[in-house]
């Protein structure tokens, strides 16, 4: 038997797709985070209830045939880290080898550059005191069987990913502080995205270590690796990465798409990052305060993505929810909320507070709303401002290359 209510909830919503697409179609970028939409947002308190239909997914997850094919890790390997990314290094490898000497007898191709990556890959898991005593007579002895230090050397010298002379000098217009490797990074991008996305989506900053003496390094003390090179990812609850952006500064500030709105450096943070999530297919993309803003709620909801985060108060025009010094709150049991919502460019947004007195609360408060919607079809969490489980961003390439197995074949790579 057919359920008829379920049948007209789900020709509504996509009435309501369909109207909020069509409010927006033309106007996504006209979203301004200063519009009166937002300073004179109206709150009312009161329950936002959504059907268990309007926030099904819809979307595909199906992984391609090529991937499906992939057995082994030196097979996941290579389906990242192509044939064609490898000629790339090769190539500008040797033309900086000649730029700096015409008459170098240098040159390399690109399975030595697949060895010198597998020689690396093994430094970074047996640690000896420095570079020379892998090639030692008590040495590691997988690499000197495949590469001498010479070579080894040699490489390292020259190692480059794009052409020099094109690099903009530092002060001038159009300079990219992350020209150097701007190749092999929108490169592996673009593999990594090639994976479906999952429905709920995170974004978030991860830290690539590293101590070494460069203008990108930063310190965050509340990461687990507080010096390094920082990012920003796409990834899901699975931990799989499928976009990631490197910070480089200020200049990350100005990058707005063509069709997207300002709505603030964090903000457009994530607009780039789900430019590749499909519109109107009920992803959930969660964030933390850093990255949570009405504007940005508004302008997920109008691809048809659902958003939840934490936010902080300062960010919520006209709040109405009660601080942490309020009578309201001192008197209220554990687990208490209370929820005010309000509507700005025409989509639903709901203010919740929650009161826990353990932070790890939140994930099992999440995930009993979320089945309290599908079991009871009761109010939906989707706009609730808590903090999602907590996700990893850690790639499945970096448990790929500490894999020994894709090491030996690396430094064994001659076809």
């Amino acid at each position: 038997m057919v359920d008829l209510q379920e049948v007209v909830s789900e020709k509504l919503h996509w009435k309501c797709d369909y109207y909020i697409c069509d409010y927006f179609s033309s106007d996504l970028d006209n979203i301004n985070k200063d519009s009166l939409e937002f300073k004179n947002i109206v709150w009312r308190k009161r329950f936002m209830q959504l059907h268990v239909n309007e926030v099904a997914f819809r979307g595909k997850t199906d992984l391609p045939s090529e991937v499906k094919k992939l057995k082994t890790p030196i097979d996941f390997f290579t389906y990242f880290f192509t044939d064609e990314l490898f000629e790339l290094i090769y190539m500008e490898t040797n033309r900086a080898a000649i730029t700096e000497n015409v008459n170098t007898s240098f040159k390399v191709d690109k399975y030595e550059i697949r060895r010198y990556i597998g020689v690396l890959t093994f430094m970074s898991i047996f640690r000896y005191p420095n570079t020379e005593s892998y090639w030692s007579e008590y040495g590691f002895k997988n690499i000197p069987n495949c590469m001498s230090k010479n070579k080894f050397e040699q490489i390292r010298k020259y190692l480059s990913f794009n052409d020099e002379s094109q690099r903009v000098k530092k002060g001038c217009a159009g300079y990219d502080p992350l020209f150097r490797i701007r190749k092999v990074a929108g490169y592996l991008v673009e593999r990594f995205d090639s994976i479906p996305k999952n429905a709920r989506l995170c974004v978030d900053e991860q830290m690539c270590s590293t101590k070494m003496a460069h203008h990108l390094r930063q310190y965050l003390p509340d990461k687990p690796h507080p010096w390094g090179v920082k990012f920003f990812v796409l990834c899901d609850t699975n931990g799989y990465a499928y976009r990631f952006e490197i910070y480089s500064g200020s200049s990350n500030h100005d990058i707005i798409l063509p069709g997207t709105p300002d709505i603030g450096a964090t903000g457009n943070v994530v607009i780039r990052l789900s430019q590749t999530v499909p519109n109107f297919v009920n992803h959930i993309l969660y964030f933390d305060n850093f990255y949570t803003s009405l504007p940005l709620l508004v302008y997920l909801r109008a691809r048809g993505i659902y958003s939840l985060g934490t936010v902080r108060a300062n960010r919520i025009p006209k709040c109405k929810l009660p601080t942490d010094k309020s009578e309201e709150l001192k008197k209220a049991p554990r687990g208490y909320s209370t929820e005010f919502v309000a509507t700005a460019y025409g989509a639903d947004i709901s203010n919740v507070s929650l009161l826990f007195n353990k932070i790890q609360s939140l994930e099992n408060l999440l995930r009993e709303t979320q089945a309290q919607v599908h079991n009871n079809n009761q109010r939906s969490s989707t706009y609730q401002l808590v903090e999602p489980a907590h996700s990893s961003t850690h790639n499945i390439v970096t448990n790929l290359l500490a894999n020994p197995l894709i090491c030996n074949l690396l430094l064994s790579s001659n076809h």
